[in-house]
């Protein structure tokens, strides 16, 4: 096997690799195959070039993956009920803090898990409804839970909230999200963006 075809071969048991992997770093490609760093970093920037992979996040939490162009949003059929629901609600935050958000986020969250997007989709559908329904006003009263944990002369006559921290089968919701990454990243960004999202709603 001469010089380009080894690294063709190896390239190629890259790209599967990563594939396999849903997403990897470089030192974890070169323990894999013992290459040096330098090797590592000329066979991914080969495969971002080819369109093959792409890099998620910045050094140096840099993260691979394939680039999924099997799914796409013709391939399933959301009704525009689902489809708002998923762009007002859906929201998560990678490992390596990429933002995922609405359908495309939302497909892309389902994709790297193998989860049949229109499937979930309608348990996601079904999770948010059920607690929008104990909204009122858009917020929600926790003046029975803290009278009952506290007794009735509880310091507060009346205490609501914004959001479920989380739900079942998804976790964190977008606001349990966004509060857990603000509070880890110490981000004032992150802080003041929630700030003006829950704003409104009690001025």
């Amino acid at each position: 096997m001469n010089n380009v075809d080894k690294k063709n071969n190896t390239r190629h048991q890259i790209l599967k690799y990563i594939q396999d992997s849903n997403m990897v770093n470089p030192t974890e490609i070169g323990t894999h195959f013992d290459i040096s760093r330098q090797m590592v970093h000329r066979h991914l920037k080969s495969l971002v070039e080819a369109d093959k992979i792409k890099k998620i996040g910045s050094a140096p939490k840099v993260f691979y993956a394939v680039i999924n162009k099997d799914t796409t949003i013709a391939d399933y059929q959301l009704d525009i009920k689902t489809q708002n629901i998923i762009v007002k609600d859906f929201f998560f935050i990678e490992p390596t803090g990429e933002e995922l958000s609405g359908i495309n986020g939302f497909e892309k969250w389902c994709s790297k898990r193998g989860f049949d997007i229109n499937r979930k989709a309608n348990e996601f559908r079904q999770v948010i409804e059920k607690y929008q329904k104990k909204k009122k006003n858009d917020l929600l009263d926790a003046s029975k839970k803290i009278n009952k944990t506290f007794g009735n002369n509880c310091c507060v006559d009346k205490l609501f909230y914004f959001e479920f921290y989380a739900v079942e089968i998804f976790g964190k919701t977008r606001m349990g999200q966004k509060l857990l990454y603000a509070k880890q990243g110490k981000s004032r960004a992150k802080m003041k963006e929630i700030a003006s999202l829950i704003r409104n709603s009690i001025v």
